[in-house]
């Protein structure tokens, strides 16, 4: 049975939920083990995945220095010069990563979740990010939107898997029967420049006029600096501006109506899944990855970028049919059910592990 170590050192939140999602998904089909962050929750992984725990910077702005000391530098390079593997697959982008794949003997698989540089991201991070493509023996992407700009890097197709991402569905073990739905919106994830909170605002200013009632619920970390003029021009907005808990996740997306992710820029997104398995529909701009999430006026609509009138009338038309919003919500949960399957996601895994695996023992 072929042997695969996961690595994922990055911040918490989605990228710690993905490598835990297709951890336990592939450990009912091989031998799997997790490198990751020491705030790492082991309760998020099943208990025939093997974890090992590195410590890291949490401060994604900081972590080129942070606690990367000599004594912890030793015995990073040794947990990765020793691996019991046949793969080592870097699960999600972190500037560590390519030094410590100079540690590593075996094959290297590297999901690539933001093929581009995005508005506020530091250019050096994602340069550092980039340089593992050239260590990695195949590369996975989540949308296959991207598949054309990687072959345009002259990155050739056969190194190239498109998977998509899986739902997060696990959030629904913390819904409670005694929150009831509001009448309100959610923007939910890190507050960073390209996810254009700022048309959002401006929309919402255009929404009361029409659903007096409604409410704003701004959730995630990040900078708000930017943003603080047009809050303050506002009523009815629910700020919660630090990483949010797991069960109040659950809560956020049981009293939400609708789900709405104005990005002006962006690769792809884990959000709209746990959308979906809360049977919420979702408003988002046709950027990047967000089509092949979405599908325009069934499990939600798509609007232009920056089309602050559109992404306004798009919220309103769905707030104001509770009927087709329901609907939609529904055909959410049943596209996140066929398209977004962590068992599909670990079958079509296995079969890159299993092709590297093969072709490095034909190769030596």
């Amino acid at each position: 049975m072929i042997k695969v170590t996961l690595v994922s050192i990055g911040p918490r939140g989605a990228m710690g939920y993905y490598i835990a999602c297709l951890a336990n998904a592939l450990a009912k089909r091989i031998k799997v083990k997790v490198v990751v962050a020491d705030y790492m929750d082991e309760n998020y992984f099943d208990k025939e995945v093997k974890i090992i725990k590195i410590k890291t910077g949490r401060d994604r702005k900081r972590v080129l220095l942070a606690t990367f000391n000599f004594y912890n530098f030793y015995k990073i390079w040794k947990i990765f010069s020793e691996l019991d593997t046949d793969i080592v697959h870097f699960t999600s982008s972190h500037p560590w990563n390519f030094i410590i794949s100079f540690f590593i003997k075996q094959p290297i698989v590297y999901t690539l979740h933001e093929p581009k540089i995005l508005l506020g991201e530091n250019p050096l991070l994602i340069f550092s990010y980039h340089l593992m493509i050239s260590r990695a023996k195949r590369i996975i992407i989540l949308a296959e939107t991207f598949k054309e700009y990687l072959l345009k890097k002259d990155i050739p197709k056969e190194r190239i898997y498109q998977i998509s991402h899986g739902a997060f569905s696990f959030f629904r073990k913390w819904t409670k029967p005694d929150i009831k739905e509001e009448s309100m919106i959610l923007f939910f994830g890190r507050i960073e420049k390209y996810k254009g909170l700022d048309y959002l605002l401006k929309a919402f200013l255009l929404i009361k006029k029409e659903i007096s009632k409604i409410k704003l619920t701004i959730a995630g970390p990040g900078n708000l600096r930017p943003y603080l003029k047009n809050i303050k021009n506002h009523s009815r907005l629910e700020i919660l501006n630090f990483f949010i808990p797991d069960p109040k996740v659950a809560e956020l997306f049981q009293r939400a109506k609708v789900i709405v992710l104005p990005y002006i820029e962006a690769t792809q997104s884990g959000v709209p899944s746990i959308a979906y398995s809360f049977k919420k529909p979702v408003v988002a701009t046709d950027v990047g990855g967000l089509s092949e999430l979405v599908d325009d006026d069934k499990t939600g609509y798509l609007v232009k970028p920056k089309d602050t009138q559109a992404l306004a009338q798009a919220l309103i038309k769905i707030l104001k049919d509770d009927k087709k919003r329901k609907e939609m919500g529904e055909r959410g949960f049943e596209k996140m059910e066929r398209e977004f399957s962590w068992e599909e996601i670990a079958l079509k895994m296995v079969k890159v592990y299993e092709e590297v695996n093969s072709e490095c023992k034909f190769n030596k």
